[in-house]
């Protein structure tokens, strides 16, 4: 059996020409104890029109990351992993945040766009078993970055824009690739997590707008446990939510009539929500 182990942007990658196969595995996680995050080998099936990225009939695997044509003109390919084929080769329902995080993208925006594309399937699946484990790892992994705590924290001294989202008014309804392009400026230090921002921008609001749009109150109720749920677990590991998540909250329990629900939140948090609540009510008056 012809064989060739080599690395590919942190992963392991064992090159088995025989099975025309390519298998992967993430080496930082292998000896972690922590068995919610995805961590087991996968495989890509080498496809004969090239799709993976080689042609394993004519290509040599040179150790860590390079293949040498041997059909004659003697070309040097630098191999470069698909983001794409490798989320297709592992269960949606699987943590693979922190595998994206550490890859090596050409853009950073590439990984958080896999990454709401991911949440965003589960949430479409009403999945929120693996969602509460999801958001467990993240802010687990977040609070343990002193630069991801301070991005948020300068978000919400410098911006009114996100806070002004969480509100969910028709006038803040802007197309989410827009958002990414104008508003998402993750820092290169925050770039192994998600930050609150980024979660808010990315996943809790759209998917709350389209909810609305859609006129699905299921779903809206959904997304309102689900943002609670993540709330829920920063308070937890003695983090402070931001305004904008706060208010998000507040304006889901609100919207989807959980009147008791809402009570009690305001009550528990009365004095550290009385001016977010004063925005929210000065917009929804102003609508």
């Amino acid at each position: 059996m012809d064989v060739a182990v080599g690395e590919l942007d942190n992963l392991m990658a064992i090159f088995v020409k025989s099975d025309n196969m390519v298998y992967f595995l993430d080496v930082e996680e292998i000896f972690a104890s922590d068995t919610r995050i995805f961590s087991e080998p996968f495989a890509c099936h080498q496809s004969s029109d090239g799709d993976c990225g080689l042609q394993v009939h004519d290509l040599s695997f040179l150790p860590p990351h390079y293949c040498l044509d041997t059909s004659g003109n003697g070309s040097l390919y630098k191999v470069r992993l698909s983001m794409r084929i490798l989320l297709d080769s592992i269960p949606p329902t699987a943590c693979v945040v922190p595998l994206l995080l550490r890859r090596e993208p050409t853009s950073l925006t590439s990984v958080r766009i896999h990454i709401m594309n991911r949440f965003m399937s589960l949430i479409r699946k009403g999945d929120m078993s693996s969602l509460k484990k999801w958001l467990e790892i993240i802010v687990d992994e977040y609070r343990d970055i002193d630069a991801a705590l301070e991005h948020d924290k300068r978000q919400d001294e410098e911006s009114a824009a996100l806070l002004s989202r969480s509100t969910l008014l028709e006038s803040n309804h802007i197309d989410d690739q827009n958002v990414i392009a104008a508003q998402m400026r993750t820092p290169e230090n925050t770039r192994r997590v998600l930050t609150q921002t980024e979660l808010l921008h990315l996943i809790l609001i759209p998917a709350s707008m389209a909810a609305i749009d859609e006129g699905d109150n299921e779903r809206l109720r959904f997304m309102s446990s689900l943002a609670n749920q993540y709330l829920v677990e920063l308070e937890r590991k003695r983090l402070s939510p931001c305004p904008a998540l706060r208010c998000l909250v507040i304006t889901l329990l609100w919207r989807t009539g959980q009147d008791a629900a809402l009570r009690s939140i305001l009550s528990a948090q009365q004095t550290r929500m009385v001016s977010i609540l004063d925005y929210a009510c000065l917009s929804f008056t102003l609508l």
